[in-house]
């Protein structure tokens, strides 16, 4: 009866985010997760559309504590981080993310959630190397061979030159109609020899 009461109260104002919090702790409190997730989940994005990004990770911290499983708070929580600079929790909950995505065979996502990390380190090979695999298993070929090309370079620079060539080849075996992937490719077999 008091959710129907204040469920009036939200139509009313529906950016009332008081009263749809109460909604979502009530629907929490009888164990209805999916309608408590949907609740909180409006105040969230209100937040987050207004820039009040703090608040919104408040609001996404306590849907993840009702369900850690929940993908969509998980990729909300991590871009809410980024977007406030709080690097190290961002690329976790991307991780997270990523996990996530995978266990529910959804590659597309976990390559978002990679895409983000790259974006968030750079120079982490380990996580570009991951997204060029997945990119590579999802047959988005060009976009794995510019990536394992990007990780042979670098490789390459930092003198690592067993990775850069492993990496080089993975992009060479994509691509084998690029000169330029084979040059480099050549290049560290002479550097090898």
């Amino acid at each position: 009866a008091a959710i129907q009461q204040f469920e009036l109260l939200a139509r009313d104002n529906p950016q009332d985010t008081n009263t749809i919090n109460k909604i979502g702790d009530l629907y929490s409190r009888i164990g209805k997760r999916r309608e408590a997730i949907q609740q909180y989940t409006k105040i969230g994005d209100f937040y987050a559309k207004d820039g009040f990004f703090l608040k919104a990770i408040a609001i996404f911290k306590k849907i993840h504590k009702l369900d850690p499983a929940h993908l969509d708070t998980v990729s909300r929580l991590a871009g809410m981080y980024a977007k406030q600079g709080l690097v190290l929790e961002a690329r976790s909950q991307y991780l997270l993310a990523a996990q996530q995505a995978m266990k529910a065979g959804e590659q597309g996502r976990a390559i978002t959630a990679y895409q983000a990390l790259v974006g968030l380190d750079p120079d982490n090979l380990a996580q570009r190397l991951e997204l060029a695999n997945l990119l590579s298993a999802e047959g988005r070929k060009p976009e794995a061979a510019e990536e394992f090309d990007r990780i042979g370079t670098e490789y390459g620079r930092l003198g690592k030159r067993v990775e850069a060539r492993d990496a080089l080849r993975k992009a060479v075996r994509i691509n084998p109609g690029s000169p330029s992937l084979k040059a480099k490719l050549a290049t560290i077999h002479v550097a090898e020899n």
